[in-house]
């Protein structure tokens, strides 16, 4: 068994299942999600839905016995984990902690049963899996609604680009700010620029947390921007993966909407700063080699 621990927004989700997918599926075990951290209704920190529950996952949830069966009871763990460092083999500790946000490949090499916790975002974790992780990510049928289609249909049909544009925490939140940084609106525009040299007269489909300033910023813009509102975070997702091209912004959400888009001659643009604080986190690893960074 691997257990996978989800916490954080629907990209973050992602990333977490799909490592753990990956590892189950060449070890022929099971895969399970832990969801304790949309569980805890007093922390004003987080205010996140588990939100996978919409796409055609191969998992279970873990309940506390599975935690219990590959950690122990909760008062041996603490001494479990010392003997584990000091290396006496009768004494295993499972449970893997992501130490940084580099790529750390010796993840992969850990056998079950196991516990992941952390963001992994690099599609090195997964890429390998591609076919299978786009199976999995599709909607269920009861989770596609008409509007969807709709939206779908036109977007299938222009010669679309998803402008994806995350404000909310990065604006209002000065410790996320400080982290993260946002995306600057010479970024925007020479992106823009970008896909009007490469597709002519595209039609821009804008999805943000933030559509008013986006409406504000991009509505008197020449070109064809059409602004998208009032969705799931589960359709915006569909929807920009299902444009022609993509340009995103330093967000996990936007990342997987660029992966899981299916057509061969995608142009993604990703901003070349990821993080605010470049010391402190390195992220070669997560923006893949054929994505254009401005």
């Amino acid at each position: 068994m691997i257990i996978s621990k989800l916490k954080g927004g629907l990209g973050n989700q992602l990333f977490q299942y799909a490592i753990g997918r990956k590892m189950a599926l060449e070890q022929g075990v099971e895969l399970k999600l832990e969801l304790s951290f949309f569980e805890r209704k007093n922390n004003k920190t987080q205010a996140r839905d588990f939100g996978l529950s919409c796409f055609n996952i191969d998992a279970s949830i873990a309940s506390s016995e599975d935690i219990r069966m590959i950690l122990g009871p909760h008062f041996l763990r603490p001494l479990k984990r010392r003997l584990s460092k000091m290396g006496i083999p009768l004494f295993t500790w499972n449970y893997v902690r992501e130490s940084s946000w580099a790529y750390h490949p010796e993840i992969l090499k850990k056998k079950a049963p196991l516990i992941l916790d952390g963001y992994w975002q690099s599609a090195a974790y997964f890429e390998s899996i591609r076919d299978v992780l786009l199976s999995d990510f599709e909607l269920k049928a009861e989770c596609v609604s008409d509007k969807l289609r709709l939206l779908q249909k036109q977007i299938t049909t222009e010669s679309s680009v998803a402008l994806h544009v995350r404000r909310g925490d990065y604006v209002t939140n000065p410790i996320v700010a400080k982290e993260f940084g946002i995306c600057s609106e010479s970024y925007y525009e020479e992106a823009v620029s970008y896909m009007k040299a490469l597709e002519g007269e595209p039609v821009f489909f804008v999805f943000s947390d933030d559509i008013d300033w986006c409406k504000k910023h991009f509505g008197e813009k020449a070109g064809t921007f059409v602004f998208v509102s009032g969705n799931q975070d589960y359709e915006d997702l569909m929807l920009m993966s299902a444009c022609k091209h993509q340009i995103i912004a330093n967000s996990s959400f936007s990342w997987w909407s660029a992966w899981l888009n299916k057509n061969p001659e995608k142009k993604v643009i990703a901003p070349k700063i990821w993080f605010a604080d470049t010391q402190m986190y390195k992220t070669e690893h997560i923006v893949p080699q054929e994505w254009i960074r401005i």
